[in-house]
């Protein structure tokens, strides 16, 4: 089978279609979503303050303490920057266990208890974390 010069035309428009279409379809990889600042720190509000639950320093602290820090967190995870999204996703996941502490434990067992059942180091990054960002916000998140 022998193909005509338009035949080849055509398939020779149809390649560079087809690498032209996969170029733009892949993209450069690096764009994040867009990030409203206004929209964080104001919503970041709601975290000043709580920082001595997670680093053990609070005077007291009861189950319904990490449970209201846990929902400040819920709500700016979709807010957040980006970058800090897995962040504020691990400090909830140490409200949650913290706050289940509790039923077994009285403050600062509980919290000692939480420490013990969380990977600290991740949870202390994402404390630096976090309080770089407030800081940017102006957010005082130490008590």
């Amino acid at each position: 089978m022998e193909l005509s010069a338009r035949q080849w035309l055509i398939i020779g428009a149809l390649i560079v279609g087809f690498a032209i279409a996969a170029i733009v379809a892949r993209g450069d990889g690096t764009r994040e979503p867009d990030f409203d600042s206004a929209t964080w720190c104001s919503g970041a509000q709601g975290l000043a303050g709580l920082e001595p639950l997670f680093t053990g320093t609070a005077a007291s602290a009861t189950a319904a303490d990490y449970d209201a820090a846990k929902e400040a967190l819920y709500a700016v995870e979709t807010t957040a920057p980006f970058e800090l999204r897995d962040a504020v996703n691990f400090l909830s996941d140490f409200t949650f266990v913290a706050g289940q502490q509790f039923d077994v434990f009285d403050w600062p067992a509980a919290y000692d208890a939480a420490r013990d059942n969380t990977d600290t180091a991740v949870v202390d990054r994402s404390l630096a974390d976090l309080d770089r960002e407030l800081q940017t916000c102006g957010v005082a998140f130490a008590g």
